[in-house]
């Protein structure tokens, strides 16, 4: 298949067979440098790339099929798994881990604008995430790439607005941690996430529904 998509008006049958007892194996054969490949009769540049290419994909998407997603249980725990989206960010970016009930991560969703100072993400757009992806628990991380490291209040109703959407689709909201170029601050820690979760009551939630 991969010959005739370079070489589509020839019999590639006999090529492929050529390939296979050169190299041994497909194994083998997808692992051949270009150089390799050029060796064999009938191989032109072309094909030799095309097949070449085609066996790194091949080794990319098996590796990564093979790697375990992490565990991850609090942003302090696994900090460069968070700071690697922050590297030299210019804006603010808004970063949801979404984990199981093991806390093995399911995967990781960036809202991100061109604003300096806030980051506008709509609720609805949240609870798409939660509701498509199913964790059982979330840790949202966001930078504030020129501004201070205290929370300010856009930062606490968005916690707040946050939790309720969690709260609703029977996610818990672990955490969520404010980072900038030199330091960090988490609501859990600092005992400010607890607070918003024992004020949150049942006309918080609705005037939620009803807003969205």
């Amino acid at each position: 298949v991969l010959l005739y998509s370079v070489l589509p008006r020839v019999d590639t049958n006999e090529l492929a067979h050529r390939l296979l007892i050169r190299f041994g194996n497909i194994k083998h054969l997808l692992s051949a440098s270009p150089e390799d490949l050029l060796a064999v009769e009938g191989i032109g540049k072309k094909a030799a790339t095309q097949i070449h290419l085609f066996g790194k994909l091949a080794l990319s998407l098996t590796t990564f099929a093979k790697k375990k997603p992490p565990v991850i249980k609090s942003f302090y725990n696994n900090k460069e798994e968070f700071l690697q989206f922050f590297t030299d960010e210019k804006v603010e970016k808004l970063v949801l881990m979404l984990l199981d009930e093991k806390y093995v991560k399911i995967t990781h969703v960036i809202f991100t604008n061109s604003r300096e100072s806030e980051i506008a993400v709509e609720l609805t757009e949240i609870a798409k995430v939660l509701a498509i992806n199913k964790p059982t628990y979330v840790i949202a991380v966001h930078n504030h790439p020129y501004g201070n490291l205290v929370p300010s209040q856009a930062d606490d109703k968005f916690t707040a607005n946050l939790n309720i959407i969690c709260a609703l689709q029977g996610v818990t909201l672990l955490d969520h941690v404010i980072v900038t170029k030199t330091d960090s601050i988490s609501y859990f820690i600092n005992g400010k996430l607890d607070q918003i979760k024992h004020t949150v009551n049942v006309k918080d939630i609705m005037k939620n529904i009803e807003e969205l």
